[in-house]
């Protein structure tokens, strides 16, 4: 199956259930039919005679009610419908609304998977959230590049040389999280996030 259930979690974003194919239940279709009737019987009691030690068996005949099935319960699959809503029974919580979305649908790149959202039975990234998760990308990648300025700061002051080019790059460094509210695609996000700093890494390396 190509299917999964989105839905909105507690957290803001969209969680993705994946209906495993192992979980496919069977769907009784008609219950098994049973017929009562009564029948007699006759059991026998075996008695012996002290004296001669001669055994004899004594009938007894009762009638018996018995109930025996005539007919099996007969079941089928569980139509690709009824297996999604069983598993969104079990996945999504009550109340909470879900889509279900084809696995094509859903973004390849999970750069921005903090970002995504249900919309009109696809999966899409939104663009201010992916801002918010750009802007976390390109603190995680100035944080080395920053605590090598602070080191380097330090050392001009000890020995009296210039640190003013050193602070004016720690300062843009700072205000470089400000660069995705400038974006105005995804697709723009994800090169500054992917190049805005890395290429400064990679020289200071």
């Amino acid at each position: 199956m190509r299917k999964v259930i989105a839905f909105q979690n507690d957290e803001g974003g969209l969680s993705v259930a994946h209906p495993a194919p192992q979980a496919r239940q069977r769907v009784l279709v008609s219950e098994a039919v049973f017929e009562t009737f009564e029948q007699e019987e006759t059991t026998y009691t075996q008695e012996v005679d002290e004296e001669t030690g001669v055994v004899t068996h004594t009938p007894r005949t009762e009638m018996v009610r018995r109930t025996v099935e005539v007919s099996p319960a007969v079941y089928r699959d569980q139509t690709d419908e009824e297996f999604l809503a069983f598993v969104a029974q079990r996945s999504v919580p009550e109340g909470v609304p879900y889509e279900v979305i084809d696995i094509d649908d859903i973004p390849q790149d999970r750069m921005f998977r903090a970002a995504w959202k249900a919309d009109a039975g696809r999966i899409v990234e939104d663009v201010e959230k992916a801002k918010e998760v750009a802007k976390d990308i390109l603190r995680a990648q100035r944080a080395p590049l920053l605590e090598a300025l602070d080191v380097a700061f330090m050392r001009a002051i000890e020995q009296g040389a210039d640190a003013a080019p050193i602070a004016a790059e720690k300062q843009r460094l700072r205000d470089i999280t400000r660069e995705p509210d400038k974006a105005r695609s995804v697709d723009e996000l994800r090169v500054m996030a992917a190049t805005l700093l890395t290429a400064e890494a990679e020289a200071r390396a």
